[in-house]
């Protein structure tokens, strides 16, 4: 082993502590080393390596030749190397990273990979890595464009004498903050009535870039700073003459606060840009704009678009659209899009409050919740207060709850629900009513979708079912009721008829018979047959990682089968027993060891373009069962 490797330590770029904690960070200087493998056929041509984006900043290496280097954490790691710096072999690859503040890191979800005449290189998640040194973290300094008139007086000012045809705004991320978002509209007003005042133009055409969408997705609806700056810019464009809005909020990226498809951005902010100062006209320069939204029969919601704004995709199921009680708070509904209209299903019953306290832990947000008990529902019986991971709720919001607890007023209902009851107070369990709640069992899940059925096939003769396929769906929904209804309604959407068929389809379930017929050519060792599998997957429309990310919940079915001898303990249709009772004990090992062979395979799937080599590799190698 080279002598150079040993003081190095292995980690997981993604997925270890090596830059220290969030709260902690080990700023300072960094190594990272990597091997890779080029082919002698592509040796000393040039070549592209892309390492992501990393924070902070880089001075990047190949075979000891400096390719590329980055001072700030934003930038995409794009670095054109030159020809004769590849050779026939093992090359290496090392990154001197600086952390000046905050956690270093990888950005995970980027581009690692070198790219070599239309060829693909993955690099590993896996480096080696030495602290060069520790640094003590750089003090906070505010730069001139924060500094009050910053900007205006040394970039704008000067500049009012120059003629211009129009201006574009791209910005908004600075005030995304609890009470920059509240004034972002007051504020961007005033900044384009100032302008066109310096500038003497009195409808100086803008256009005002929406802020593009950032961060994980919510599965509830919440606050959020972003959505409220895109709402304030919306509005702004609404009350300015000669201002348009260029949407961006399907451009942007979890991981990037600046997104990377500038392209498309660019082509919207031309087409406003020519319809407001060029006086270009038919054409459409805005993404669908809602203009209205109607309760009309059966609790259905018709939103209504401008007839000047773009057209709508149309979806059987919309995704993130809330709907807000007459308490204010809002919640997810059903929704589709029918013609140039989304309809939204609202349940019009009760006053539901739902509050998070994993991200509305503090005092203040459990105030609101508390005034709001007081008051009288308007159009139901009940005020329902729940409260979701309430074991995150701050010693001081329990305090506020304490006296309300103590006098409730009677129309009021408060849900803690918790996976940690032992971090509650127990001031607070000591007047609470304490359920333990536990999974479904498969035949209450599927007594009930029968019920619902049942009661359904009365208004609509046209629904029928085999309980066959109607005990799958419970099988699948793993003890969730909800879920159990959210698959039948999928189906029902699919076909009325409820058969293992349709259900496959509609749900969109992997077709076993690929899985048994690829699980048989690995068990066997027949290389050929696994080849020919693999190739059919990769060149149909199915999503090739996922479709391997089922195969292993495919395997862990047959183990489960192996030890249980029952079919109904797994999640594999019942008209597959046939198959599946070809495996027995002698096969247990085999499936365990390949079940961790695939954990292996998927996270490799998930950072790689490689995908079709890289799972031939792992399957043509794997280990034949003992017989």
């Amino acid at each position: 082993m080279d002598e150079r490797w040993l003081d190095w330590e292995e980690i997981d770029a993604f997925n270890s502590n090596w830059g220290g904690s969030w709260n902690e960070p080990l700023n300072g200087v960094h190594y990272f080393r990597q091997r890779i493998n080029v082919p002698e056929s592509l040796a000393g041509q040039k070549a592209t390596l892309r390492v992501g984006t990393l924070k902070d900043s880089d001075v990047t290496y190949i075979n000891g030749i400096r390719v590329g280097s980055t001072s700030y954490q934003y930038p995409p790691r794009i670095y054109q190397v030159p020809a004769g710096t590849l050779r026939a072999g093992e090359n290496e690859i090392v990154i001197r990273l600086v952390s000046s503040a905050g956690r270093p890191e990888f950005v995970k979800g980027k581009p690692y990979q070198l790219e070599v005449d239309n060829r693909t290189i993955p690099l590993a998640a896996v480096w080696k890595h030495k602290i060069g040194c520790i640094l003590k973290r750089m003090p906070s300094t505010t730069g001139f464009q924060n500094e009050p008139t910053g900007l205006y007086n040394s970039m704008i000012y000067p500049l009012r004498n120059y003629g211009i045809r129009g201006a574009i705004w791209y910005q908004g991320e600075s005030d995304t903050g609890s009470e920059g978002s509240k004034l972002y509209e007051s504020h961007l007003i005033n900044l384009v009535n100032d302008w066109r005042e310096q500038w003497k133009i009195k409808n100086l055409p803008f256009v005002i870039v929406q802020l593009a969408n950032f961060q994980q997705r919510s599965n509830k609806p919440m606050e959020s700073g972003n959505a409220q700056v895109r709402e304030a810019q919306r509005k702004a464009t609404l009350q300015l003459k000669s201002a348009g809005l260029a949407t961006a909020i399907d451009l942007g990226e979890s991981n990037d606060i600046h997104p990377l498809n500038k392209k498309d951005l660019a082509h919207r902010c031309v087409l406003q840009m020519n319809k407001l100062a060029f006086g270009e006209k038919n054409i459409v320069a805005e993404g669908p704009m809602a203009e209205s939204a109607e309760l009309k029969e059966n609790n259905r919601i018709v939103i209504s678009f401008r007839k000047d704004t773009g057209t709508l995709k149309q979806a059987k199921s919309l995704e993130g659209i809330a709907v807000a009680a007459k308490d204010g708070k809002y919640k997810f509904v059903k929704a589709y899009t029918e013609g140039d209209k989304v309809i939204a299903q609202w349940d019009g019953e009760g006053t539901p409050i739902e509050i998070d306290a994993a991200s509305h832990s503090g005092v203040d947000d459990i105030r609101e919740i508390v005034q709001e008990a007081k008051l009288f529902p308007i159009g139901s019986k009940y005020k329902v207060f729940i409260v979701d991971e309430c074991h995150s709720l701050s010693d001081k919001a329990w305090q506020a709850l304490l006296m309300t607890l103590e006098s409730m007023p009677a129309m009021t209902i408060f849900i803690f629900c918790t996976t940690n009851p032992e971090k509650i107070p127990d001031t607070i369990i000591s007047r609470v009513q304490v359920f333990k709640l536990s999974k479904i069992s498969l035949k209450g899940i599927f007594d009930r979708l029968i019920y619902v059925l049942d009661e359904e096939s009365k208004t609509d003769t046209e629904i029928t079912y085999s309980e066959d396929a109607v005990n799958f769906i419970a099988k699948y929904a793993n003890g969730g009721m909800r879920d159990a209804l959210t698959l039948l309604d999928k189906a029902l959407i699919f076909n009325k008829n409820i058969t293992m068929e349709n259900i496959e389809k509609a749900l969109g379930l992997p077709n076993y018979d690929d899985y048994f017929a690829l699980l048989s050519a690995v068990a066997t060792k027949n290389n050929e047959e696994i080849i020919k599998l693999v190739n059919d997957v990769y060149n149909s429309n199915i999503n090739f990682t996922k479709w391997f990310e089922q195969f292993h919940s495919f395997i862990i079915n047959i183990v489960k089968y192996i030890y249980t001898k029952d079919i109904n303990e797994t999640v594999i249709p019942s008209h597959y027993s046939d198959k599946i009772q070809n495996y027995n004990e002698k096969h247990s090992i085999f499936c365990l060891k390949l079940a961790n062979i695939l954990i292996e395979l998927n996270h490799e799937l998930k950072f790689t373009s490689y995908q079709q080599e890289i799972v031939l590799t792992y399957l043509c190698s794997s280990t034949k069962p003992t017989t």
